[in-house]
């Protein structure tokens, strides 16, 4: 800003020296040299223009300083004093996350799940015994349960067979799957989106849901895991940073998926 008007009041001397009758008060060339240097160092024409009109309290000159910040910005464009200067809020490391809601908000559940993944589902009459062996050869911490037409009756989680298994053990050999069922059915549509599907997950203290074709159906497409959200969340802030494609992550996903098992 210095230096802005500093070189805008030497050329308004040197021209009124050579042009008296032309360049009659030299003191607006500093005013308007303020803006247009500091706009062509910072790139940001509309915030000069304001600040230096509030600095020197002078806004006759907003017309031809407006003017001198718009050809300053066209050429300076290319340069910037900030050289660690992201593009926008979204690409600042202090702001990290604040996208999280509008990303999320837009996605849908089809565009999270894997549709390749294998899940368990137990039907209702298989005995606790049997549930328990089951269940013990995979990671998956919600399991639907179905009746004779394959349609899903509710589901119930992995703290629920612990506890039926460790409460009484003398009943839990008579206990059925349909005895594990808990009261609400942690399903979603994949028409829904992934912000309802998280909001699912904090209210019932999980990290798996059931998937549905649609919000009426009885039938279970898959599995969402709080996993998935965080990887299509990564995926996308990184889409928008850097111009990654989902392709670009699928071997490090898969190696992940793969360390895991």
């Amino acid at each position: 800003m210095v230096i802005g008007g500093a070189l805008g009041a030497a050329v308004g001397q040197v021209m009124h020296y050579f042009m008296p009758g032309l360049v009659q008060y030299p003191s607006t060339f500093a005013i308007v040299g303020m803006a247009g240097f500091f706009t062509a160092a910072a790139n940001t024409p509309i915030s000069t223009l304001v600040m230096v009109s509030e600095l020197t309290g002078n806004y006759e000159l907003l017309v031809p300083s407006m003017w001198v910040c718009s050809l300053s910005f066209l050429v300076g464009r290319r340069w910037s004093i900030y050289r660690s200067q992201v593009p926008s809020r979204l690409h600042s490391p202090a702001h990290f996350g604040e996208g999280a809601a509008e990303i999320l908000a837009v996605a849908s559940v089809s565009d999270v799940y894997k549709t390749t993944r294998k899940y368990v589902s137990i039907p209702e009459e298989m005995k606790l015994p049997d549930v328990f062996n089951l269940t013990a050869e995979t990671r998956q911490r919600i399991f639907p349960v179905y009746d004779a037409e394959e349609s899903i009756i509710g589901c119930f989680s992995l703290h629920d067979l612990t506890y039926a298994l460790h409460h009484d053990p003398s009943q839990s050999r008579s206990m059925k799957a349909r005895d594990l069922i808990t009261a609400g059915m942690l399903t979603v549509s994949v028409e829904d989106s992934v912000q309802k599907a998280l909001s699912m997950m904090s209210f019932n203290h999980v990290e798996e849901l059931l998937v549905t074709p649609d919000r009426n159906s009885r039938k279970v497409v898959g599995i969402i895991t709080n996993a998935d959200i965080m990887l299509y969340y990564n995926r996308s802030l990184s889409s928008i940073k850097l111009g990654s494609s989902e392709a670009d992550y699928r071997g490090e996903a898969e190696a992940n998926t793969t360390e895991k098992v």
